[in-house]
């Protein structure tokens, strides 16, 4: 039988459109549980099929999370969410080993993570046939534009910045922090830049340039850049 670790269901929040098919094993690992702290099938407002959940292996939240409408979670492998995370519209997570999304990471719609190319392929001299599988992990501070494949073995340093359409397929761990990844394969272009995911920040920031139209940039203030940009990751909570 499905099992869920420290808590029962009502901590979830399941909304209509999402289909169960199966579930394994799945984890609550955080002092801080609240009810409906991790949102299934949330806001699917570019999503054309349903939300659905296969899998047989292990799921484990640390925190908030929101699985928007449309994504299909699928695999035999462990998925781990970090506090803050939230995957736009009809994602695709294919998790046969272990995909590991830290702490304050927002992914665009229609991304897909596969940490498993399903098939294994043959040197035809050497006869060497390599694992078909390997750990992704997306960095804390991270966000991924929408339209990206993130493929096995791929490690995507903190507060990375993905542009849309992107192919990650590498190890960006030995990189530095804060970067701009664009292309296929992506590659680091752009330095010192992170994702502002406080909502009332954004909002100051909406207000100001739509009532300075001619001002193409805002210098903010601040003592501690993390608390400026992770704090108030949620409009609604």
């Amino acid at each position: 039988m499905p099992s869920l670790s420290r808590r029962p269901l009502n901590d979830l929040y399941i909304y209509n459109g999402v289909d169960l098919i199966h579930y394994n094993n799945v984890i609550l690992d955080t002092h801080d549980i609240r009810k409906g702290m991790i949102r299934i099938g949330y806001w699917p407002m570019k999503a054309h099929n349903k939300t659905r959940i296969a899998s047989s292996g292990t799921i484990i939240f640390h925190g908030d999370c929101d699985v928007w409408g449309g994504c299909i979670v699928e695999g035999h492998g462990t998925l781990e969410f970090g506090d803050d995370v939230r995957l736009g519209e009809s994602c695709k997570i294919m998790c046969n080993r272990h995909i590991t999304f830290q702490d304050h990471v927002t992914v665009g719609y229609e991304t897909t993570f596969m940490d498993t190319d399903f098939h294994y392929t043959i040197n035809t001299e050497t006869l060497t046939v390599h694992r078909n599988t390997g750990e992704i992990v997306v960095g804390e501070g991270s966000w991924i534009s929408s339209n990206c494949k993130v493929m096995k073995g791929s490690h995507l340093p903190k507060n990375s910045v993905v542009a849309g359409g992107c192919l990650v397929n590498l190890d960006y761990s030995g990189e530095a922090e804060a970067q701009v990844f664009v292309g296929t394969p992506a590659k680091p272009v752009k330095g010192n830049t992170r994702r502002i995911f406080n909502v009332r920040i954004e909002d100051k920031l909406n207000r100001y340039f739509s009532q300075h139209p001619d001002e193409k940039t805002y210098t903010l203030e601040t003592g501690d850049l993390d608390s400026l940009c992770y704090d108030h990751f949620f409009r609604n909570r």
